[in-house]
């Protein structure tokens, strides 16, 4: 039977079987389009027109180079190239000798558009961008305005990159390598100096202030950061500030030799104003780049700028971070599959700076001494920045590296070197008005080979970076002057306390006392050492009141020389305080009494071993009253114990004790105020009145001046002493005894103390009718003693409390820390080898002291006066003369019974014990020697052995054998003199020698967690003048954690300004210290009155100045640790960035935000954008972003997701976890979706919110499954697919080496293959096409569909298609002829042909015939109008036997050359059954 079969392609298909295949679908069509592109012919098959070489005006050499990126922005297109693939030689970074070699090469950034018709071209830039055609380039375009059109980049091995299209000339011409990078390198030519304005018409609350400077371009990338400032302190000029104040400072910034490759510098400031606080981080101002100026200059007032999240300065510039992918959503730049740029040193590198030397010297740095002048000379170190004000402590251990910078102004992990004690303490000399030497440690890096291999990799600068130890780490806990306690016998007695604080600081004497007036001098004329200290041995001099006797004295004296009296008037410098141990507080005849009812008191608190209890009790009644002095039980006294809260809640049990120094006193300024409640007495038997209170000045300024001619040796040698007692009360005698009297109006001195009793300052005893005169009200007394330097020792002369294995430095008996607003008890445990129980002290006291009035004192406490005189006349020899009880001869009335009220408050201080020897006897702290060689003396040494006494709190009655060392110093200014000269405190430490992992240890994991901070000025590696690479750095650790300032200490202060007896006693001196004490805000330093003194007005520290300089800080990499560099599955985002800002936001890549997708799914592929929803692409998953998300979408469990407009990222969520793509360059986005390959499901995609698989839907998985690799697409191999829209005709590529796939989105259908294949770029410019193919050995640009029909490339294609013709299965068939309607145009002429070849075939018969129409002559192919029939060609094999099968291929084809259109609109199969 004769049938025929029509067919009429709607697409085409690949996978079913020739027995089921669909008639409405092509098997194969080639370079024959279904969708017309410009005429009606929708549903019959077309050929496809040509593409048209195109030449581009203005590119005069056409596109040079491989293409490996593109991008259309605003009808641009934007083309990258590269020249060649740079092979960068592969060294081991561990070989610090290899040299890196890099390929030349030429990579090119073109722009291309329509003008007028005619494309355009420009060169935007050619360089050494190290692109590579294995690593093509994604780009993503955002257009801002006319003048901003930018184009951004990543390849996969660079950081992003960005360009402005639209640049203007001038920029486009000032391009380098380095203009695109997201991280620009910076060349570091510049200089940055600051100067602090301390009055000026700015305005910032005080605190600490540094400044951050980065470049940037405008409009463009932000630097790292190139320069930041040590701190400067925000204060007044002599004081800090208050937290409620605002000072008025500026800061003069001036920059030289900026880098002009940049347009602008940004300056940052960091602002605190609490300690450890979030800072206050402002973007001061922009300053404009010129290469016309080297100099720039702005001056900060705190009124300008805007405040910024300070995390954003931790982020400034970003990292250097390479990225596979990247997408845009709500001006939000989303980057993928990170590789983090870090330089790691090299291990080799590490190994090498190993415990290489670090030395501490203090030749290199210094801070400024104020003029040893007045009674208060000092100099506020607030005006200089941090690093020159800070240290390093004395024998502290500290944990020194290096870092070095990149390029791009990022600085690499630190490098431990080595851990190093300071062994250099601060050195000056203290009676000289010199600077002050200050320890810096130096790291000298002399070695050429480590040096050059930091710049070759791109180094630029070394800096130093430190770990301080913490409070944990410490071995100097802290350091201050040691003072001796104070014992009452009865509370003694009773260890009610033990010990209590010392009410005076109380100096050792820089002579020996006994030795200054028990001197025999030449021709015995005297025996006392009254001679001028310069003058040597045997050379006699008149008495001097620079002798060591005068600075011994406490009182004027009249010393005969050579039958001449000589006035020694010490008057106006007070007196010394007690200080020796086991000496008692004098009597009150002296003019260093301080209690007034002490009176004879017994030299030593020592009692016979054979007394009786009984007597013992006894001999305590009768001495009761009386105080002596221990140097065994010890306070010290530290600004670190007052202001540190961390030593206040340390563990002090297990310190030790050392002395580090002495504080010689050099200065000291007095006051007394007296109030009484009545008033003096009468002159005897008259009217008038004496005048009551008086006081002359007592104080000692600070005086070194050494003058022979003037005989002037300078006053500081009596700065130890201080106000005492004195005669500051003028009155009558009270109760003349009948028959005596006072006619001349004689006014008496008396003497008043600073423990007064309760009753008359005159000598009123007894009440008449309930009245006495003069009662005391209110006595105020202060001392400010002073020390203008500290001498410390060299590590040889250290006193160690202990040390190990001695018989007699045994240590202390450990440390309590005392801080207490009332009386409170203290305990100190019991010094060991003493056999005495644990010790009970009080800082603060509260005692009524009443005379015992036994024996002697039975009567009471004689009232001393210094005589009579005419106070009118002769006041000042009334206040210098001598002590002397009321004259009986007078009056009855010269004893007091009163009792002594003492009452006083310490500030917070610790205490301590020393221990006793091994041998059980006591030890004290150690003195020093004088003399010389032979002759040399302890001074007021009191190391004593008296075997038949003890002490008499001693129930185990050991005798008295008291152990005291003494160091020889001969340190003074007087150079005959072999002693300090000055009197003098020691200077101690507690400090840890037993610290267990220090720093954490010294492994990776502990250099891991250590917090490095810089500690010093960057130091180039390129020597500038050479620009060659230095031959030796020297790197300076400056900036330490330790101040050298000035401590004033509360000694002593009353409980309240209304107490009947007020002591002050301050002390001031300079010492090492981790609080920045130049940071005291009050008002009160250097008072010569410091009556009203107390905690709440004194001292008073804004303990922001104490800031560390730690706003940047950097952590060690663990070489033992997993690279941690790739996070191939990891997702960040940079901050949404507005059109036009200065700044762009997408720049700045900080890696702050990260999301992580699932890790089973492999790397991110790609990132896209698509119906305004992030889609990342996985190996073997899709998921969804969720950012700012506004539309529902199904997930892998079927429930719709929605999300809110949040603003952030909310996480992820699956789409596919089966379906994935390994592949980028295989997606591609069009109206409907986004088309991709899935290499390992073989299959062809869109996600369109729904995933279908065209390849399954619409036949073509076998051919996709035998095309697809696991190769990644590049333009040079070629070895997998890219995809790419064609948005004129609607056709979506699939592109190989060999073959090109097209999908027409309007048929829903694969329609066609075309000779596209190897064609890595296809782009449209508006209404035009434009494909991108190597041609020879140059890359062109081609018009689409602009040729000729069947010319592509230049070259002449074949077009066919095959259909499968298989009506009425499974019938039979014999496949006679075929019958097509077609027309084929040259123009406009209809021409005589359309298809020259005829191919059959089935599984095992094939035919082909040249198609011939030969009209009015026999011919294979005749035409009837438009109807073309050809008979089915015979079998190929014997050409006799006709196609017969159930199916049948059929190929109709024109294979010659020629650029005909033809339209073939169906074809007719006529067969057999």
């Amino acid at each position: 039977m004769q049938k025929v079969v029509q067919i009429k392609t709607k697409g085409m298909q690949r996978d079913l079987s020739a027995s089921a295949f669909n008639s409405e679908y092509a098997y194969e069509n080639k370079n024959m389009r279904i969708m017309p592109t410009n005429e009606s012919t929708l549903l019959s098959l077309i050929n496809e027109k040509g593409n048209l070489l195109a030449t581009i005006k203005g590119l005069t050499n056409g596109i040079e180079g491989i293409p490996i990126g593109q991008i259309v922005v605003n009808d641009i297109l934007v083309l990258f190239t590269c020249d060649s693939n740079p092979k960068v030689s592969t060294v081991n970074e561990d070989d610090l000798e290899a040299q890196p070699t890099v390929d030349t090469y030429n990579d090119k950034i073109y722009k291309i558009w329509f003008k007028d018709g005619v494309l355009t071209g420009k060169e935007l830039y050619s360089g050494n961008l190290n692109f590579s055609y294995q690593h093509p380039i994604e780009a993503l375009s955002f257009y801002e305005n006319e003048e901003l059109i930018k184009v951004y980049w990543t390849d996969g091995i660079n950081q992003p990159r960005m360009i402005n299209i639209a640049a203007d000339i001038t920029v486009v011409e000032s391009y380098n390598n380095n203009s695109f990078d997201f991280v620009k390198k910076i060349e570091f030519n510049e200089e940055v100096t600051i100067k602090k304005n301390e009055v000026s018409n700015g305005i910032f609350a005080p605190g600490v202030i540094q400044y951050a400077f980065t470049y940037f371009n405008k409009y463009g990338q932000e630097s790292n950061i190139f320069y930041v400032s040590p701190l400067y302190y925000l204060s007044y000029s002599n004081r800090g500030g208050s937290p409620e104040d605002k000072v008025n400072n500026s800061f003069d910034i001036e920059i030289t030799n900026a880098d002009t490759n940049f347009d602008y510098i940004r300056v940052y400031s960091i602002q605190r104003t609490s300690i450890n606080a979030t800072p206050n981080v402002k973007r001061v101002v922009d300053l404009a780049t010129s290469e016309y100026t080297t100099k720039i200059i702005y001056t900060d007032n705190g009124l300008s700028g805007d405040s910024i999240d300070p995390t954003n300065l931790l982020y400034v510039g970003g990292e250097e971070v390479i990225f596979g992918t990247m997408t845009q959503k709500d001006n939000t730049l989303f980057l993928g599959d990170i590789q983090l740029k870090n330089r790691k040193i090299s291990n080799a590198l590490k190994v090498f700076l190993k415990g290489k030397d670090i030395v501490f010297t203090t030749e290199l740095r210094s801070i400024k001494s104020p003029k040893a002048t007045g009674y208060y000379p000092y100099y506020n170190q607030l005006k200089q920045p941090s690093n020159e004000i800070k240290t390093f402590k004395y024998l502290e251990h500290y944990r020194f590296g290096i870092q070095f910078q990149h390029k791009t102004g990022k600085w690499s992990e630190p490098i431990h070197i080595k851990d190093v004690i300071n062994d250099q303490h601060i050195e000056s000399t203290f009676y000289e008005s010199d600077s002050i030497k200050i320890p810096t440690a130096k790291f000298i890096l002399d070695d050429t080979t480590i040096i050059n291999y930091l710049h070759n990799n791109d180094y630029v600068r070394i800096r130093p970076v430190v770990v301080y130890p913490n409070i944990n780490d410490r071995e100097c806990i802290c350091q201050g002057i040691l003072c001796p306690t104070v014992y009452n016998v009865a509370d003694r007695f009773n260890n009610t306390p033990f010990a209590q604080s010392s009410w005076f600081t109380r100096p050792n004497a820089p002579f020996d006392e006994y030795k200054s007036f028990h001197d025999v001098q030449s021709a015995g004329r005297w025996y006392a050492d009254w001679k001028r200290m310069d003058l040597p041995s045997g050379i006699p001099s008149e008495p001097s009141i620079y002798s060591k006797a005068a600075v011994m004295s406490n009182n004027s004296t009249i010393v005969k020389y050579d039958d001449k009296d000589y006035t020694i008037d010490l008057s106006s410098k007070g007196a010394w305080a007690e200080f020796r141990h086991n000496r008692p507080i004098p009597g009150n005849d002296n003019r260093n009494a301080e209690i007034q009812c002490i009176w004879n008191p017994q030299e030593n608190p020592y009692v016979s071993k054979e007394l009786s209890d009984s007597d013992l009790s006894s001999w305590v009644s009768n001495n009761a009253e009386n105080y002596y002095i221990d140097q065994s039980i010890l306070t010290l006294h530290s600004p670190d114990i007052e202001f540190d809260d961390n030593i206040k809640n340390l563990d002090t049990s297990n310190l030790k004790l050392r002395i580090v120094g002495i504080v010689p006193l050099s200065a000291f300024v007095s006051d007394i105020d007296i109030q009484t409640s009545t008033p003096v007495n009468n002159f005897h038997d008259s009217t008038e009145l004496p005048i009551g209170f008086y006081k002359e000045p007592i104080g000692v300024e600070n005086d070194f001046s050494y003058d022979v001619t003037t005989i002037h040796l300078g006053n500081s040698h009596f700065g130890w002493r201080g106000l005492i007692s004195g005669a500051f009360w003028f009155d009558e005698i009270t109760g003349y005894r009948k028959g005596t009297g006072n006619p001349d109006n004689l006014t008496t001195g008396f003497v008043v103390y600073p423990w007064h009793r309760n009753g008359s300052l005159n000598n009123t005893k007894f009440a008449t009718d309930g009245y006495k005169s003069a009662v005391l009200d209110k006595k105020k007394m202060s001392n400010l003693r002073y020390s203008y330097k500290t001498y410390y020792l060299d590590d040889n002369y250290i006193w160690n409390a202990y040390i190990k294995n001695n018989s007699t430095r045994t240590g202390i008996s450990g440390v309590s820390i005392f801080d207490s607003n009332e009386v409170s008890l203290v305990k100190i445990p019991a010094q060991e080898n003493s056999g005495l129980p644990d010790i009970n002290y009080y800082g603060n006291v509260d005692k009524l002291l009443i005379s015992s009035r036994i024996g002697t004192k039975k009567d009471g406490y004689p009232i001393m006066t210094t005589g009579t005189q005419n106070a009118a006349t002769d006041a000042h020899k009334l206040f210098i003369s001598e002590y002397t009880q009321v004259n009986s001869k007078f009056t009855e009335q010269t004893t007091g019974v009163d009792p002594v009220r003492i009452k006083y408050k310490s500030t917070p201080h610790a205490v301590l014990a020393l221990n006793y020897t091994t041998a059980g006897n006591p030890r004290i702290l150690p003195t020093i020697k004088d003399g010389k060689n032979s002759t040399q003396w302890d001074v007021n040494l009191r190391s004593i052995n008296i075997s038949d006494r003890c002490s008499f709190w001693d129930k185990n009655k050991k005798p008295i054998n008291i152990n005291q060392d003494s160091i020889k110093l001969a340190i003074g200014p007087i150079h005959n003199v072999p002693s300090i000269q000055h009197g003098w405190l020691w200077l101690g430490e507690l400090y840890n020698d037993n610290v267990q992992n220090r720093f954490g240890g010294d492994t990776d994991e502990a250099l891991e967690n250590n917090q490095w901070l810089p500690c010093g000025e960057p130091v180039d590696i390129i020597d500038k003048e050479t620009n060659s690479p230095k031959t030796s750095i020297e790197i300076k650790f400056t900036e330490g954690d330790t101040y050298y300032q000035r401590y004033d200490h509360i000694k002593t202060y009353p409980f309240t300004l209304e107490d009947q007896n007020s002591v002050t006693d301050i002390v001031s001196f300079m010492c090492e210290t981790r609080v920045n004490l130049d940071g005291r805000y009050d008002r009160n330093r250097g008072q010569t009155s410091n009556f009203h003194i107390t905690p709440s007005n004194f001292n008073l520290v804004n303990e922001v100045y104490s800031q560390t300089n730690n706003f940047f800080t950097y952590r060690a990499s663990n070489p033992n640790k997993i690279n941690l560099d790739d996070f191939h599955n990891t997702i960040t985002w940079t901050k949404t960035k507005t059109s036009g800002e200065f700044i762009d936001s997408w720049t700045n890549i900080t890696l702050a935000s990260t999301l992580d997708l699932d890790g089973d799914k492999g790397y991110i592929r790609a990132l896209r954008r698509i119906n305004n929803n992030i889609i990342a692409f996985q190996d073997k998953g899709i998921s969804q972003i969720l950012y700012n998300e506004n539309m529902q979408i199904s997930s892998t469990e079927g429930v719709p997701i929605e999300i809110a407009n949040s603003g952030k990222v909310n996480g992820k969520r699956y789409l596919s976890d089966k379906v994935g793509c390994t592949n980028k360059w295989s997606i591609c986005e069009s109206p409907n979706g986004l088309y991709f390959i899935d290499d390992i499901t073989k299959g062809i995609y869109l996600f369109n919110g729904q995933l279908n698989n065209l390849s399954d839907k619409f036949g073509f998985h076998s051919w996709i499954n035998s095309n697809s690799t696991l190769d990644i697409w590049n333009p040079v191999d070629f070895d997998n697919f890219v995809t790419h829209y064609d948005k004129i005709n609607g056709d979506v590529f699939f592109t190989n080496k060999n073959e090109c796939l097209a999908f027409s989105e309007s048929l829903g259908q694969f329609s066609s293959f075309y000779s596209y294949e190897n064609t890595p770029y296809f782009v449209n410019i508006g209404d035009r096409g434009l494909a991108i193919k190597k041609s020879d050995t140059t890359y062109k640009v081609w018009l689409h569909n602009e040729g000729d029909y069947n010319m592509y490339f230049g070259k002449y294609q074949p077009f066919y298609t095959t259909i499968i013709a298989n009506p009425d299965m499974p019938m039979d068939k014999i496949f006679n002829t075929v019958e097509f309607r077609a027309d084929s145009w040259n123009n406009e002429e209809l021409l005589n042909t359309t298809f020259d070849t005829l191919t059959t075939w089935n599984e095992y018969q094939k035919g082909s015939i040249k198609l011939v129409n030969k009209e009015g002559k026999p011919s294979n192919l005749k035409r009837k109008f438009r109807i073309w029939r050809a008979n089915i060609p015979r079998d190929n094999v014997s050409n006799r036997y006709r196609m017969r099968s159930p199916w049948l291929y059929i190929k109709l084809g024109m294979y010659t050359q020629n650029t005909n259109k033809t339209i073939l609109h169906d074809m007719i199969i006529h067969y057999t059954e």
